[in-house]
């Protein structure tokens, strides 16, 4: 009878297999956060990408109408395609830009149709609903519209929505409105169209102090500070408990509406109402903290600051340690005040 020679063949003992599978999760603990922070290192990069667009398309209509964009009319409007570029347009500073970031179709929805008219209501809600990646910030939330809380009030006179099945698309980026608050309501109560050229409120279009608010009209020569010392638009706070919820304070009107809170942000609030009153309390930009609101201050999702953009069209981090003068003064646009680099 022939012999046989059998070979053991060795292999990897349990011992041995739970010793490599230690070691990968130990090296995999070591390298996320790198990979964490390389990732948010891209979001951020990405915010500034999209607030220097922003940025640049408010310059383009500052360029072709001699002012930045409008801040609207107030809650109760959004914007419209036939209404113009000035006091007559409702919509707000974001629904002002789309026609020079490549969102002309957007803008023009509703065109031509008669005013207040339900196809041209329904039109304005399209808009509404419709999102635009360049005004989101990723380290917050991708773009999209968010379905209209059931508390909300039906009242926008040209948009027809329902709340509680209806979706609206809101902005992660605010316009600067000023260095003290000055709140401009729902504007007209009363849904006709005013004369053509009424201005609601002289005093707020005289006092306000930011580059866009109710009926703007606000042309580059009209930042004496000059364009590289003036907020132009940046990211505002939030709650982050109401990312996806519609209804933070700050967070509950359509990008295209002019309502004060939800598109703008100041950078002092004055309790007088009284820009020469001594007595503010400064709106300092923060980080999105659970369940607090803080719907007229600058802020974001990351971790050490807010990124802004300027109304020469640079665009850059601010800390939220930023002194609080200096975040005062950059919101103001013709304050007078000199900036020192050296505290932003």
């Amino acid at each position: 009878m022939a012999c046989r020679l059998f070979r053991h063949e060795k292999g990897f003992t349990l011992v041995e297999l739970l010793v490599v599978i230690t070691i990968i999760g130990i090296l995999i603990a070591l390298l996320l956060p790198a990979v964490q922070s390389a990732r948010e290192a891209a979001r951020r990069t990405q915010c500034i990408n999209n607030l220097k667009q922003i940025a640049l398309a408010a310059l383009n209509h500052e360029s072709t109408y001699r002012q930045l964009p409008t801040g609207g009319w107030g809650t109760y409007w959004v914007g419209d395609p036939d209404r113009g570029i000035g006091v007559d347009q409702p919509g707000g500073f974001f629904y002002n830009v789309l026609p020079f970031m490549e969102q002309e179709a957007v803008y023009r929805l509703g065109s031509g149709y008669s005013d207040f008219s339900t196809d041209k209501r329904n039109f304005a809600q399209q808009a509404a609903q419709t999102p635009i990646a360049s005004f989101s910030c990723p380290s917050r939330r991708r773009p999209q519209a968010l379905v209209v809380p059931s508390g909300r009030s039906a009242t926008i006179c040209n948009l027809n929505f329902s709340p509680g099945s209806s979706r609206w698309f809101h902005t992660d980026y605010a316009a600067n409105a000023g260095d003290y608050f000055l709140d401009w309501g729902t504007g007209p109560t009363t849904c006709s169209w005013p004369a053509r050229g009424t201005i609601f409120n002289s005093t707020l279009a005289a006092s306000a102090t930011g580059i866009s608010f109710q009926q703007s009209r606000v042309g580059l020569d009209e930042i004496p500070d000059g364009t590289s010392n003036t907020y132009l638009v940046g990211e505002k706070y939030m709650d982050s408990n109401r990312y996806t919820t519609g209804d933070d304070p700050g967070d509950d009107d359509p990008y295209t509406s002019g309502g004060p809170f939800d598109n703008y942000r100041w950078t002092t609030y004055n309790s007088t109402n009284d820009p020469n009153s001594a007595v503010d309390t400064s709106f300092q930009p923060s980080q999105d903290r659970n369940n607090v609101q803080l719907p007229r201050a600058f802020g974001s999702a990351h971790a050490a600051g807010f990124n802004v953009a300027f109304c020469d069209g640079s665009a850059r981090p601010i800390s939220y340690s930023i002194d609080r003068w200096v975040h005062r003064c950059l919101g103001n646009r013709r304050d007078r005040q000199a900036i020192d680099a050296s505290r932003l």
